[in-house]
Parts: C-alpha cells; structure tokens; sequence
C-alpha cells in the first residue's frame, strides 16, 4: 500500500513536470495563449470567430445603452477609437484562435456587458477574413479591433475607455488613438500618413496627447 501510494505521488510529480514543461514551450511559441487563459480566466469562445468570418469586413459589439446614446449623439464626428493590434493569421494550437480573435473574445464581453458610461466604449469592431479590399496594409498579417467612444475630447471618457481594455486583456503595446475624422480622411501609416493619432496609452497606464505646435512630442495628460 505505501509503495504503492509513493508510485502515485511520483507520477503525479512527473506529469505536474510535463505539463509545466508544455505550458513553458507553448508560451514561448505563442506569446500570451497560455497565461492569459489563467491570468484573465478565460471562457468558452464567442461562437462568432472574426478569423471564421469572410461575409462581412467587420464584427461588432455594443454596449448596453449603444441605441440612447447613439441617438442622442450630437455631434457624431467627434467619435474617435483605440486600436488593438493583434495577429490574425496564426492559429494557437490549444485554442484555435488567432491572437486576434482571442483579444476579441475579451473585449466583445467587456462592451456587451457594460454601459458606454461604464466602460467608455459605445462600440466595438474587429476585423475579419473578409477578401474585399480595405483601406489598411494590404500587406500586413495584422487585423484590429476598433474600441469607440462618443467624443474625442472628452479625454475623462477616452482614458476611462482604454483602463478598461487593459483591465480585461493584456495587451503588451501602448494602445492608440484615432479620430474618426482621421479615418474618414483615410490617413494611414502606409500611405505616408504621420502622426495620425491624437492619444497614447501606455502599458503603465499612463496617458499622453500630441503636441498641438510639434505633433512628433507627446505630452502627460
């Protein structure tokens, strides 16, 4: 019996080993898949996959007072989004998610399940297989997903907007910010376009604006 018992526990120690071992070089290979699923307590997938997607351009999100305020909306050229970035070609292994598609899953429930007073987003988009022509890279294997709120200078509501991605999802670049006029205007950086943003927000959570006299220097909110 005790011979036995010690038999269990080691082979309980060799697969605890394994399984460290796995986890350790699925981490490496694919960035946040494996932490994150602890980290953030990941949840059975959306069923609707962005990557999966080829229909439409986009999916979409909405908080729970989206149809009020979106009516209620003066001026809706003062909307403006931050922009996560992600992967949308690789598929991690474990999952059967892109990078994209794994960073949605997250912020699709956080504006679905919160007031845009809440969480400061009105809406969110996030881009899918879709072959039609964009106006982004053409060359890039990067998709994004678009975190709108109602005016961008109300920057109360715009920092509140990107605390709130970062609370939810661990995203290891600075987050930024784009005015719908700026799209409208279809500004991009391969097209030639600078210093298209107009915020920043940082991994430490801080905040920073463009220069109004030299757009290159960001300045602390």
């Amino acid at each position: 019996m005790f011979i036995d018992l010690l038999e269990l526990l080691f082979i309980n120690f060799v697969l605890a080993f394994i399984w460290e071992a796995v986890s350790l070089i699925i981490s490496q290979l694919y960035g946040d898949y494996t932490f994150n699923m602890s980290q953030k307590n990941f949840f059975p997938p959306d069923p609707i996959i962005p990557s999966t997607v080829t229909s439409k351009e986009d999916v979409y999100a909405f908080a729970t007072d989206f149809r009020e305020v979106y009516k209620a909306v003066e001026d809706r050229s003062k909307f403006g989004e931050w922009m996560v970035f992600q992967d949308a070609i690789e598929r991690s292994p474990a999952l059967g998610l892109t990078r994209l598609d794994y960073a949605w899953q997250f912020i699709k429930r956080l504006v679905e399940n919160n007031s845009s007073k809440t969480s400061g987003i009105l809406y969110a988009s996030c881009t899918t297989a879709w072959k039609g022509e964009r106006p982004a890279d053409p060359n890039s294997t990067f998709g994004v997903i678009a975190c709108w709120t109602v005016d961008y200078e109300d920057k109360m509501l715009v920092k509140k907007a990107a605390n709130a991605i970062r609370e939810v999802y661990d995203y290891q670049k600075n987050l930024y910010y784009k005015t719908l006029e700026a799209t409208l205007a279809n500004k991009y950086r391969h097209l030639g376009d600078r210093f298209i943003s107009l915020y920043k927000y940082t991994v430490k959570g801080e905040m920073f604006e463009r220069d109004e006299d030299d757009p290159s220097i960001w300045n602390r909110v």
